[in-house]
């Protein structure tokens, strides 16, 4: 199984367009639980069809990793992932 099907995943384009933002809109503010928040474009979001992933391999990922989601940008630096989403 390769590593995308692995994941327990969101396409966050997906939910993006579920929130039915302004047509203006150019960026994502994720914001962590505790109030930690990253900004990602959404060309970037669109382009690598970035995800919200809250398990790995079927098994949930704990609290203490990123429960319930995590941003999951593959080609930014790790604080870019934020952890713990709402």
């Amino acid at each position: 199984m390769d590593g995308e099907d692995a994941l327990g995943r969101d396409s966050a384009d997906e939910l993006i367009e579920k929130a039915d933002p302004d047509d203006r809109a150019t960026n994502v503010i994720f914001k962590s639980t505790d109030g930690y928040t990253t900004i990602l474009t959404l060309d970037y979001i669109r382009e690598r069809n970035s995800i919200l992933a809250g398990s790995l391999n079927g098994i949930k990922l704990p609290p203490a990793q990123c429960f319930p989601l995590i941003v999951v940008a593959d080609d930014r630096l790790g604080y870019k992932w934020a952890r713990w989403v709402e």
